[in-house]
């Protein structure tokens, strides 16, 4: 089969940049980026991230491959922080954007419903911010509010001093809250918009009962709160996150959180009961040169980057906003039996149903809404 047809999102050049500076100012060689013009920032960035590449290295086959060692404290100190502000930081943040921007096509309403002089956005296990910064920056650009602000949570001071910096950088007001999810104390503002964010962190707290019952509490106000207000989930899209997250999908419609991303409608997921696929998107990057070059001192190279990725919305939201009917969304694409090499159907997931439908000849990504 072809690889499937990839219609590139670029991530905002503001975003880039905000990253690259943060790179030379937290790296070995620490240095004020506020000093070099764009093309020595690029290469400073860019030796920055060479002289964390051991540590990268380690952190990508810890992620990707031995699960097992994702610990509390994984990313703490100064040099883990960089190795993940210079290997993961910007490809969570481009996820955060693709998500948010399908979402928006499927939604046309949804900018002028969020609509608000102060929007709240909540980021639990920040990290370096990649997911909150992301949001807040889309937010700024697409419903221009007064003021954005983002309440980051994590354990570790070297990820939130990095994600403050980043935020300040970009004219977003970041402040940071040491602790962990089950302990943290951030008040809700619900006079107003909030956008709460998760970004990798469901699939490493959801058998943490204490850190599960203090972030259900948090999404159940927000799923009451009269001011419409969004949650923004990113996981892995490997099959056991991918079904964390769809279980998780089941727990939040009983919240009347309602899911406007990727689902078409908010019946029970089906794909749960089969318990065979499972759901996630695939997503087509317009990469930087310096992304580009960090993954070929990995010995990667993705074109199509895959994330369960969901957005829910509380019922103050979905009474206002519009949503594309009768929308088909490609969440498979399995090979036909005993047919030649390379054919094979889509699954589709309806507001009814999952249908079968032929291929095409440029296979289109999961996640998005089906082109006959």
């Amino acid at each position: 089969m072809n690889k499937p047809a990839a219609r590139s999102i670029k991530l905002p050049r503001e975003l880039e940049l905000s990253w690259m500076k943060a790179l030379v100012m937290f790296g070995k060689n620490q240095r004020d980026p506020e000093l070099f013009s764009s093309v020595e920032l690029k290469r400073l960035a860019m030796r920055s991230a060479s002289l964390s590449m051991p540590n990268i290295e380690k952190l990508w086959e810890t992620f990707t491959q031995e699960r097992s060692g994702l610990v509390k404290n994984l990313l703490a100190g100064r040099e883990k922080t960089h190795a993940y502000l210079a290997g993961f930081h910007l490809v969570n943040q481009f996820k955060t954007w693709a998500i948010l921007e399908r979402m928006m096509t499927r939604t046309p309403a949804l900018a002028k419903t969020l609509k608000a002089k102060h929007i709240q956005v909540i980021d639990l296990g920040c990290g370096s911010g990649a997911a909150g910064i992301a949001a807040a920056h889309w937010l700024v650009q697409n419903v221009s509010p007064n003021q954005v602000k983002i309440d980051g949570v994590d354990s570790s001071n070297s990820l939130l001093e990095t994600a403050a910096y980043m935020s300040k950088s970009l004219g977003i007001e970041f402040t940071g809250h040491r602790g962990f999810i089950e302990t943290q104390s951030v008040a809700l503002q619900l006079d107003h918009p909030v956008v709460l964010c998760l970004g990798y962190v469901w699939n490493e707290i959801y058998k943490n009962k204490a850190a599960k019952a203090r972030l259900f509490k948090i999404m159940g106000d927000i799923a009451k709160s009269k001011a419409p207000s969004l949650i923004v989930i990113l996981d892995p899209s490997d099959e056991l996150g991918a079904k964390a997250a769809m279980k998780l999908r089941e727990d939040l419609r009983e919240k009347e959180l309602t899911p406007i991303y990727p689902c078409p409608s908010a019946k029970p997921c089906p794909l749960l009961e089969s318990g065979r696929d499972w759901c996630y998107s695939e997503l087509a990057w317009e990469k930087p040169v310096l992304q580009r070059k960090i993954e070929e001192s990995l010995g990667i190279s993705r074109t199509v980057l895959g994330v369960s990725g969901f957005v829910y919305a509380n019922s103050a939201m979905v009474r206002k906003i519009h949503t594309l009917e009768n929308q088909k969304v490609v969440i498979g694409r399995p090979t036909t039996k005993d047919a030649p090499w390379g054919h094979y159907s889509y699954l589709l997931c309806t507001d009814t149903d999952v249908a079968k439908m032929p291929g095409t000849v440029k296979p289109q990504l999961k996640g998005t809404l089906y082109e006959a």
